[in-house]
Parts: C-alpha cells; sequence; structure tokens
C-alpha cells in the first residue's frame, strides 16, 4: 500500500485501478487502506462506486465505517448523501449507525433533514453509540425547540455516561431554560456518581439559573452534602461569588464541623484566601493544624499557614508539630517547613539528622535524607585508579 501514498507525480487513474482493485483483498486492513486512499485522492469513479456500495456488506464493521466517506464523495448534494448513506444507518454494528449519521451531518447543508434524522434516531435507536452522535449533531447544528431541549434534559439522567456527558455538554453550548435544568438538578445531577458531571452540572445550573434564592440554597446543600471535596469546594466558590457573607460563615462551619476529614481539608484554603477576617481564619486554621483528630486535616492546616504566619511564628509551630504530632504526614510537613525557616540554623542539620535516624515512619525520615543530601553531604573518599598488573620480569631470549 505504499505506492499510494500521495504525489503529484503519480498517474492518478493507475492509482485509483489499483484501490478499487484492493478494496477486494482479503486482508481487512489491506482494504481500509484502499478505502483511506480513495478519500485521500477524492477518487470517485463509476468503478470505486461499485466497489464501496459491495463493501456495505463487508463481514468486519470496521470497514463498513470506513466506506461512509470516500462514498460521500459520490454525493452531488446533501439529499444525494442522505440516500447514499441511508444503508449505512440501518447498519447492525450501532458504531457504523454513529459514524454514518456523524458523515451525513458533514455532508448536508440542509438543517432541516439533519434535524429531522436526528429525531428519528433518538427516538428510535436506543445504543449510546448513536445516541451520543445524535446529540453531537444537535450541538453542531443548533436546536431552539423547547421538546428537544426537555428530550436532552431526560438524556442527561440516562443510564450511560457518555450520553450523559454528550447531553450536559449540548445544554452549555446551547442554553437551556431554567425550569428544566432546575428539575434535572435537583432529580438527577446532584446523584450522579461521577464527580466531574455533578461539578459541570452545577455550572450549568448556576449559569442559567433564573430564581437566585433558589440557586443559593443548591449551592448551600451541595457546599454541605455533595460527597467529593472538590465539588464541595467548587460550590463554595460559586456561594462566594454570589453571597460573600454566607460563604465566609458556612467555611467556619464547615472546617470546625464537618464530619468528613476530606470536606475540613478541602476548605483550609478557601479560609485564609477568599474570607474576609483573615485573623480569625488564622486563628481558626492555627487550631486545626494543632487540635484537629485527623492527620491529613492537621497537614493542611499546617501547610496552608505558610502564607499567614510570620517565620518565627510558624517556625515555633512547625517545631511543635514535628515533635508531638503522632501522623508522619504532618511531621512530614512540619519538617519541610523547618528546612526552608530554618537553612542557616545551626540546629537544623542535628535535627534532620535525628529525623532521620530515629523517626519511625518512611515519609519524614526519607525527606530528612534527601534534605541531608543537600544541605550537609557527606565528603566521599577518594578512590585510587585502577592499576594494571605487575608484569613479570622475562629472561631474554
Amino acid at each position: 500500500m505504499a505506492r499510494l501514498r500521495y504525489d503529484e507525480d503519480v498517474d492518478h487513474g493507475w492509482v485509483a485501478r489499483l484501490a478499487v482493485e484492493l478494496l477486494g483483498d482479503a486482508d481487512t486492513e489491506v482494504r481500509q487502506a484502499a478505502l483511506g486512499c480513495l478519500q485521500l485522492h477524492r477518487i470517485a469513479t463509476p468503478e470505486a462506486r461499485a466497489a464501496l456500495d459491495r463493501l456495505f456488506g463487508d463481514p468486519d464493521p470496521r470497514v463498513r465505517e470506513s466506506v461512509l466517506r470516500p462514498l460521500a464523495l459520490h454525493a452531488e448534494d446533501g439529499a444525494r448523501a442522505m440516500e447514499l448513506l441511508r444503508p449505512a444507518l440501518e447498519d447492525a454494528d450501532p458504531e457504523v449507525r454513529a459514524a454514518a449519521l456523524s458523515a451525513v451531518v458533514k455532508r448536508t447543508g440542509d438543517e432541516r433533514v439533519v434535524r429531522d434524522l436526528v429525531q428519528e434516531l433518538l427516538r428510535n435507536d436506543g445504543s449510546p453509540e448513536v445516541t451520543v452522535a445524535a446529540i453531537n449533531a444537535v450541538r453542531e447544528i443548533g436546536s431552539d425547540d423547547p421538546g428537544m431541549h426537555a428530550h436532552l434534559c431526560e438524556l442527561a439522567g440516562r443510564e450511560d455516561i457518555a450520553v450523559r456527558w454528550a447531553a450536559l455538554r449540548c445544554l452549555a453550548e446551547g442554553g437551556i431554560p431554567a425550569g428544566p435544568l432546575a428539575d434535572l438538578f435537583t432529580r438527577r445531577l446532584k446523584h450522579d456518581d461521577f464527580g466531574w458531571i455533578r461539578q459541570y452540572g452545577l455550572d450549568l445550573f448556576v449559569v442559567n439559573g433564573e430564581d437566585e434564592t433558589l440557586v443559593r440554597d443548591f449551592l448551600l446543600d451541595r457546599c454541605r452534602n455533595d460527597p467529593s471535596p472538590e465539588v464541595q469546594s467548587h460550590a463554595l466558590m460559586w456561594l462566594g461569588m454570589g453571597d460573600p457573607e454566607a460563604a465566609r460563615v458556612l467555611a467556619f462551619d464547615l472546617a470546625r464541623n464537618h464530619p468528613d476529614n476530606h470536606a475540613r481539608a478541602s476548605v483550609v484554603g478557601y479560609l485564609l484566601t477568599e474570607c474576609g477576617d483573615v485573623d480569625e481564619a488564622v486563628r481558626l486554621v492555627h487550631d486545626l493544624a494543632v487540635n484537629d483528630e485527623d492527620g491529613a486535616v492537621r497537614a493542611a492546616a499546617l501547610h496552608e499557614l505558610r502564607t499567614r504566619r510570620s517565620g518565627p511564628e510558624l517556625a515555633a509551630l512547625a517545631g511543635d508539630r514535628f515533635d508531638h504530632d503522632p501522623d508522619p504526614t504532618v511531621r512530614h510537613a512540619a519538617l519541610g517547613i523547618l528546612a526552608d525557616l530554618r537553612r542557616d540554623d545551626p540546629d537544623l542539620i542535628p535535627l534532620l539528622r535525628r529525623a532521620a535516624e530515629t523517626d519511625g515512619e518512611e515519609q519524614p525520615r526519607d525527606l530528612a535524607n534527601r534534605l541531608l543530601a543537600v544541605l550537609a553531604p557527606q565528603p566521599t573518599r577518594p578512590t585510587r585508579p585502577p592499576q594494571s598488573p605487575r608484569q613479570s620480569p622475562q629472561p631474554p631470549a
């Protein structure tokens, strides 16, 4: 098939004849390469057309899918393309049907024809592959039909993740009335198994929602009850943009009282960067760094205090946590802070050696060894170059 590469000096009539001949080859990859050649060189001879029609019955669905684009070259207009590709829309393989729909959308300039076809497929073809292709077609041609909006909302609640994601993207780019979106969010999206779907749906709801009270209540609910800390933080960010005081009060409450340690850890950064009362936030985060029951929360709080505590205060806190905290994650964070703040302190190297030799956990011990390798490298003993073995004197000949 290397001989079928594009070349300005090649006799394309000869290439066309060879490509058509190879469409009947027994090897699937050869047939696919020949189809690619027909498309690349835009070969639309009657012989090619007859061979392409025969390949609609090819036993390999990959070949049947590869037929579609070179076959569309034989269409003078959108209606003719629809006629030529119609058999592929009824193929037994859903990926072939989905590819046929995509080919029709690209080749047909008549939006009405595409819209009618999409609605037909959405009604009658339940496969996720074709449904996703139909949704993407709607996204490409656009739709202001309330019935289509309602159908997309229904699809956004389907079981298949690819269908849900395609429907949400279509709704996001095409706009959606607030009423159906509120129903979609409360009924399905906020319970989705995938956090990124819930977060995307939340963005949709906030951007398109018209009832500010309803949006605010949803954000408060997601801040408190979403199972993903990332989605909770995202909802808190949106709430802070619309109602900073409500977000501040909620952030303090979440940091103190949320039962999930990941949620408490995720809100620490928000407290120090977005809340207006910095002094109160610093006091709370300092308390979390010392007293929270979970090591991950204490470590997150200690890390965030780097930007808000002065050097001596932070060094004293880090030293106390390194000496007394039972969690290796916290000791690791404290050791990193001490290495930054006390780089020129003569007591740092002994402290690092103590950690490297006596800490019972790998995480802080490994960090201490790596810091020692940089700050107090051990001198290497010079090595003597290898000597060649002595030659014993040879007696004179």
